[in-house]
């Protein structure tokens, strides 16, 4: 988790570019790796500020809201006991606690906090955000553009694809649980292809 919440270096470089080319508006976008304290930085120099968080790094160190391996965390207050310590950039050893209360410090000052799903609105406020700095934008796709019209659309099979991570904590087990019941329902629109579970 290096330099996962606080890293100087990027702040330095961060700094440069904004004196050199005085933004007015900053959007971060998943601070994990760069370091939350951007944030401060940006407001420094006056700029509005927009942060785009699309997962649960702002309220968990782990990321996964995952307090064992299939254990669901729900102690905002607490959330930091699963992990003993963060790295700073040098790899000194941290309290979590510091990390927790050093991101929700730097996030607080975001001018809008804009959160992709109703889902994760709803864990950040109860994590103590402010709800009215909070705005649910969604990532999703307009789905009417692609639905497929006439008769020969509820003939052909339903095509899914995966692309991403194929960690246990990204649910890959409950969709393919989810295409087992489709393949299974008879009245489904649909009918369902065999699933390669590679």
């Amino acid at each position: 988790m290096k330099k996962s919440f606080l890293w100087d270096a990027s702040s330095r470089h961060f700094r440069s570019v904004l004196h050199n080319f005085r933004h007015y508006v900053v959007h971060f976008h998943n601070l994990n790796g760069l370091g939350v304290n951007l944030i401060l930085e940006a407001k420094h120099f006056g700029a509005r500020t927009i942060c785009t968080v699309p997962d649960h790094w702002g309220v968990c160190a782990k990321n996964t809201l995952l307090f064992s391996k299939s254990e669901i965390c729900d102690d905002f207050e607490n959330r930091h006991l699963c992990v003993d310590n963060v790295l700073d950039e040098s790899g000194k050893a941290l309290l979590s606690r510091l990390r927790r209360d050093h991101v929700f410090h730097c996030l607080s000052k975001v001018d809008e906090l804009v959160i992709p799903s109703r889902y994760l609105r709803d864990i950040y406020i109860a994590a103590g955000f402010d709800p009215t700095n909070l705005y649910y934008v969604s990532n999703g796709v307009e789905l009417a553009r692609f639905t497929e019209k006439g008769p020969e659309s509820k003939t052909r099979p339903l095509h899914i694809a995966v692309i991403g991570y194929l960690g246990e904590h990204k649910g890959l087990d409950i969709l393919l649980e989810a295409m087992d019941e489709l393949r299974a329902d008879a009245r489904s629109e649909r009918p369902v292809e065999g699933v390669d579970r590679r």
